[in-house]
């Protein structure tokens, strides 16, 4: 059952970072899909008081995503020599995965703020309109040749007399057998 209580600990929750899968796993807290469904329906207490859910559930998400972009930076700044006094490694590139996803889900979640950046640029005369132009070609149509054609035995390759026979007669232009 919503209530107001349980939604502010929710969206303070959210805010910190905390992952809404976590946050539901409590033993008091609905369910996640409970609480996806309070965000979409913009539930609000059965009195009608409190303010919506939805706008604090998205702001609460924003915050915690804008948490994700600091951590990405507290994770690069980390110190990752072993015991050793070497470099570990290993560490690292669990660092730089840790990193990586989360840049790709903040690019997914807030592409405005974290995602690439695609421009165009159009170059020419700023008063000018710009013009598109399309132009059909004529192109000439294409003649195929269907006859048949003569085959030309080679009598190198050939085995028996007849073969040999056939090109002589294919060569001279003679269609009668012998």
């Amino acid at each position: 059952m919503y209530t107001e209580a349980l939604a502010e600990e929710i969206c303070d929750r959210l805010a910190t970072g905390e992952p809404l899968a976590s946050i539901c796993r409590s033993p008091y807290m609905p369910t996640e899909t409970k609480v996806r469904l309070w965000a979409i329906n913009d539930q609000a207490a059965e009195d009608g008081t409190g303010k919506g859910f939805k706008a604090r559930y998205t702001a609460a998400r924003e915050m915690g995503y804008e948490r994700m972009a600091d951590e990405i930076i507290a994770i690069g700044d980390a110190d990752y020599i072993g015991t050793d006094g070497n470099v570990d490694n290993a560490a690292v590139q669990k660092a730089r995965l840790q990193c990586d996803n989360r840049k790709w889900m903040l690019s997914k979640m807030l592409p405005k703020r974290f995602g690439d950046r695609v421009t165009a640029e159009v170059v020419g005369d700023a008063n000018a309109p710009l013009l598109t132009r399309i132009e059909l070609v004529a192109v000439p149509a294409r003649v195929v040749d269907v006859t048949p054609q003569k085959v030309m035995v080679d009598a190198a390759h050939t085995d028996t007399k007849g073969e040999v026979r056939a090109r002589h007669s294919l060569l001279e232009g003679d269609t009668a057998d012998d």
